[in-house]
């Protein structure tokens, strides 16, 4: 389903009801709650891996030489994970590097009102944006954000495994930025089946 394509219209012509009629009954098929996939590279080892280490310049950083808080939270995040996997820190030969990307959207989203129809809008809606009404369908804009973990193999420079997570960004989750990065690669490691070459399944069953 295209929805930027959507989107793009309603931006451009925002005052015709008709366009925000269409995109509602476009998305309100679609999910809101949390999604996770995994991508594996074809042929890729994974398990044959025992260090790693993180970018120099990850994706969630803002700018060049800086760290960003976003990109702390989810470095710190990660090597729990994999230190409990038996996985060791290497910043001079990693068998693998770490990196993330962070692609945030505006969405729309169309539940069913029980008022008797025509069209009203409030504005700045708390936790989500926009929100209004039109026709028996209660139309939400909210930020959907894509987080993913890449895992790259330094000899090849090529992603042997993936993780996205695809949710909301509410008030909430910029609030908690720590606790909202562990619950995102909590559920993203939990498509992680791999340990560090020779690492005892005790370590990996700690999670």
């Amino acid at each position: 389903m295209n929805h930027t394509t959507t989107t793009q219209l309603i931006t451009r012509g925002s005052s015709a009801p008709v366009l925000m009629l269409l995109a509602a009954a476009l998305l309100s098929a679609c999910a809101s709650s949390p999604r996770v996939f995994v991508n594996e590279a074809p042929g890729a080892q994974i398990d044959r891996y025992r260090t790693y280490a993180f970018a120099e310049q990850l994706g969630t950083d803002n700018q060049a030489d800086v760290r960003s808080l976003m990109s702390q939270y989810l470095m710190m995040e990660v090597a729990g994970q994999l230190d409990s996997r038996g996985y060791q820190m290497d910043e001079n030969n990693p068998d693998v590097i770490i990196d993330f990307a962070l692609i945030t959207k505006e969405k729309l989203r169309s539940t069913p009102s029980t008022s008797l129809g025509g069209y009203y809008g409030y504005g700045p809606y708390p936790g989500y944006g926009y929100y209004g009404s039109y026709g028996g369908q209660n139309i939400t804009q909210y930020t959907e954000g894509t987080l993913s973990v890449a895992v790259v193999d330094r000899q090849t420079m090529s992603v042997v495994w993936e993780g996205i997570n695809i949710s909301r960004i509410t008030d909430e989750v910029r609030e908690d930025m720590g606790g909202s990065a562990a619950a995102v690669i909590e559920e993203i490691f939990s498509r992680f089946p791999y340990r560090a070459a020779g690492a005892s399944r005790s370590l990996a069953s700690t999670q």
